[in-house]
This record gives C-alpha cells, sequence and structure tokens, in this order.
C-alpha cells in the first residue's frame, strides 16, 4: 500500500508538472519580409532564453517569395503605386487565424520588420482582447498599401492594448522616423529606443535587451525616451518599406587580426564550446552569434568572413554591400 501511495504520488506530481509547462502563455511571433519561421526563431534566440516561462509560436507569412521565404504582404506594384483593397493580405491573415483557434489563446503577439508592420494589421482585423501585449521592432504603417492602412486607422488602438515600440536608431534598412509614425496608432506604448540598434530584433548584445524582457513579464521598467529626429532620418536611404525583400544584417566593424589579411579566412580549428558549433555555425545566425564571447574575444575575431568582415577597402572600411544572413 505505501508503494501504490508513493507510486500516485508521483504520478501526480508528474502529470501537475507537463499540464504546467503545457500551459505556458504564448507568444505568436511574425518574421521579417522575406523571411521564414525558422529563421526567425534563431533570430529570438536570446530573447526565447531569457523568457523560458513563455511559448513563442512562429507563424508563416502568406505569400511565398522562394522556395522557404515568405511575406505577409505582397509586393504593390511599385513603391510609388500603392495597392487600395484592404484584402490585399488575406492569405496571411487566415493564416494567423487559423493559429489562434487551433493553438490559442495567445498572451501577446510579436513581430519584426513587416512582420511589425503586419502586427497592427492583424490586431485591426481580430477581436479585441485576442492579445494582452503587443510587440513591434523595426516596424512601420503601411504606406504601400493603403487599404490596410485605412483598416488599421479605423481600428486603432486595438482596445488599448499594452504596446512596445523598438526603434533601431541606426536601422538602415526601416528609418526610425517609420517606426515613430506607429505611436499614434496606440494607447501610451512603451517606446525603446536603441542608439546603437540596426535592423533586428535585440538579443543580449543590445543595451535595451533587458528593458525588452522587462516588458514581456510586465515588470517596472524606465522606457527609453525617442530621440529627436535628425534631418538624416526623416526618409530612409532606400525605397518605401512594404517591398517585402529578404532582411539583410550589416554587423558592426572592429579590428581583428584578419583586418589587413589578403586571405582573410574562418579559423578552420575553432569552435564554440561544442564540436558541432563551428564557424559555419556561427554564420548561420551572425546577428545572434557574431557578438557572443570566447575566451574574452568576440566570435568575429575567429569567424571574420562568416561574419561578413573579410570585404574590406583599402582605407579600412567595409564594403558599402550589405552581409546578407537571410538567404
Amino acid at each position: 500500500m505505501m508503494f501504490s501511495k508513493s507510486l500516485c504520488v508521483v504520478t501526480t506530481a508528474m502529470v501537475t508538472l507537463s499540464s504546467t509547462f503545457a500551459q505556458r502563455p504564448k507568444i505568436l511571433a511574425l518574421h521579417g519580409g522575406g523571411g521564414s519561421p525558422s529563421v526567425f526563431q534563431g533570430e529570438l534566440e536570446d530573447l526565447e532564453a531569457a523568457l523560458p516561462e513563455y511559448e513563442f509560436v512562429y507563424a508563416q507569412g502568406g505569400y511565398r517569395v522562394d522556395d522557404s521565404i515568405f511575406n505577409w504582404i505582397p509586393d504593390p506594384p511599385s513603391k510609388d503605386n500603392p495597392t487600395t483593397s484592404p484584402n490585399i493580405a488575406d492569405e496571411s491573415l487566415a493564416n494567423l487565424d487559423r493559429i489562434l483557434e487551433e493553438e490559442g489563446p495567445f498572451f501577446g503577439i510579436l513581430g519584426f520588420s513587416q512582420g511589425a508592420a503586419f502586427v497592427p494589421v492583424y490586431l485591426a482585423n481580430s477581436p479585441a482582447g485576442s492579445f494582452q501585449k503587443a510587440m513591434i521592432f523595426c516596424g512601420y504603417l503601411t504606406e504601400t498599401h493603403l487599404g490596410l492602412l485605412d483598416t488599421v486607422r479605423e481600428q486603432s488602438p486595438f482596445g488599448d492594448i499594452s504596446t512596445l515600440i523598438w526603434i533601431g536608431e541606426q536601422d538602415n534598412i526601416i528609418a526610425p522616423s517609420f517606426s515613430r509614425d506607429l505611436i499614434p496608432e496606440f494607447t501610451s506604448p512603451t517606446v525603446i529606443s536603441s542608439f546603437n540598434g540596426g535592423h533586428f530584433v535585440p538579443g543580449t548584445f543590445d543595451s535595451t535587451f533587458n528593458q525588452v524582457v522587462a516588458f514581456v513579464r510586465e515588470e517596472e521598467i524606465t522606457p527609453t525616451p525617442p530621440n529627436p529626429v535628425s534631418p538624416s532620418m526623416e526618409k530612409p536611404s532606400i525605397e518605401k518599406p512594404d517591398i517585402g525583400k529578404p532582411d539583410v544584417f550589416k554587423p558592426d566593424v572592429e579590428k581583428t587580426d584578419n583586418d589587413n589579411d589578403k586571405d582573410c579566412k574562418d579559423n578552420p580549428d575553432f569552435f564554440f564550446r561544442k564540436k558541432l558549433k563551428d564557424c559555419d555555425w556561427v554564420s548561420r545566425r551572425p546577428r545572434q552569434r557574431c557578438h557572443r564571447k570566447f575566451k574574452k574575444k568576440q566570435l568575429s575575431a575567429y569567424c571574420p568572413k562568416a561574419c561578413g568582415k573579410c570585404e574590406l577597402q583599402d582605407d579600412g572600411k567595409p564594403e558599402s554591400k550589405p552581409f546578407d544572413w537571410g538567404k
């Protein structure tokens, strides 16, 4: 009898633990334009690790660009010829509706780049209260899809949802001013501005990372006020957003032993703690991995080619061509 009672207690504990794990609050994650769920999961590696009490569910855009990359919104005819239909992104809306029906309820919705632009679009097309929090990284209003934009403005502020708008002040893909245009569409959003931030979801390498984690956990944070908009940031250096091309990453340039070496190459003997984590492993997630440190040096010092630091001009500055990690 004592054995049976103990077995019952152990079994009950296992069921309770399993039930608790299964009931973790869920965050719906929307990848960038020309991205995919699997790539975006790598981009959120640091955030997932910092929030083990939450389950991240990675959605897929409804419009295939290539075999393995997708958009949330089809490309407009041109940047100067916007679409006007409010139904232009119905396939993506249907994808998210299906996920909410099959895997809901959800605690939050999170988006990056075109996925961030699609967050208010989906909030405008879903019942109020579908999410408790919205998190927007490098987002913008869909100014090349006016039908979607009209719906967003009709439905904002989306039931006063608690919202985070993260802005990378060094973003050369989505100008910071475009991200700030989202602020009036929400009720008192938390705006976090990273002075050194680029076109990425912040990881542990960014000074604002702990603020993002605190927002999700509903802990007290001091939001970083938006920096004054300089004239150079009023318009991006490239065409308007919404085009849905794969996002690219320009790594920060730092001096390494290989900077002036014409035969700049990755260290074939390097591995990061485990044999499989070599420079090829670094190259698959450069934004998250090149900044990590091993034996007091960043991984980019061991894997300069994987981190896009080999193609330097004679003056030591990087070429204008960005390091395209997303393909």
